[in-house]
């Protein structure tokens, strides 16, 4: 299921828009009010996040098409180039398939504050899982714990399973709503508030609020 796509009137629609926020489409007395709701549709219909979504996909192709080609000096080529990049976005538009899925580019700064928080994480959960390895006795406690998810959105959740799957001794094996269910090979590795500090982190990498309702 597609989340976070904002819908793109048509050709048609946005006339449409354009002339109901004209003077003469209302009454005098209601002219005021009617006009700025219909300039805020408006604005949002043809800004807002899916314009990030446009720009950074546009900068990730092009990026991707100068190193591919390898043609830095032709002028030709780089217009050829650069007008493909600028179709394939106004097609992705037109089709609103410009979301966190098309182009996720728009939100990976977020993740600066991430990856090395996960990095130690990875580290501390490698230690423990080591120490117990190479231990005489070497207990292992596996049980299977439901983790609840604070993201909302598909692609958040999913950061959040990956990340899970990623520390050792941790395995997200599926995703039933709002929680995931993973197998945990050592009691340790399930604590609530280890599971909740990365939900919280995750919610807030994807570009949510990470706080529980």
């Amino acid at each position: 299921m597609m989340t976070g796509v904002a819908m793109i009137p048509a050709k048609g629609e946005l006339r449409r828009l354009i002339s109901l926020c004209s003077f003469r489409a209302f009454p005098r007395r209601f002219e005021g009010v009617k006009n700025q709701s219909c300039l805020r549709r408006l604005q949002k219909s043809l800004g807002g996040e899916d314009m990030g979504y446009a720009i950074s996909l546009l900068f990730a192709m092009a990026v991707l098409w100068l190193v591919l080609s390898g043609h830095y000096d032709s002028t030709l080529l780089l217009s050829l180039g650069a007008g493909s990049a600028v179709f394939a976005v106004l097609l992705a538009w037109r089709l609103h398939i410009l979301d966190d899925e098309t182009a996720p580019y728009y939100k990976l700064w977020r993740f600066l504050f991430y990856w090395p928080w996960l990095l130690v994480e990875i580290i501390k959960a490698n230690i423990i899982v080591v120490r117990t390895i190479l231990s005489a006795d070497m207990v292992l406690t596996p049980r299977m714990v439901r983790v609840k998810t604070l993201p909302g959105t598909d692609m958040g959740k999913v950061l959040l399973a990956n990340s899970i799957t990623l520390t050792p001794g941790t395995v997200s094996v599926d995703i039933d709503e709002n929680e995931i269910i993973v197998h945990a090979l050592l009691k340790e590795l399930t604590g609530k508030e280890g599971f909740a500090e990365m939900s919280r982190r995750c919610a807030r990498a994807w570009g949510e609020k990470g706080e529980t309702s």
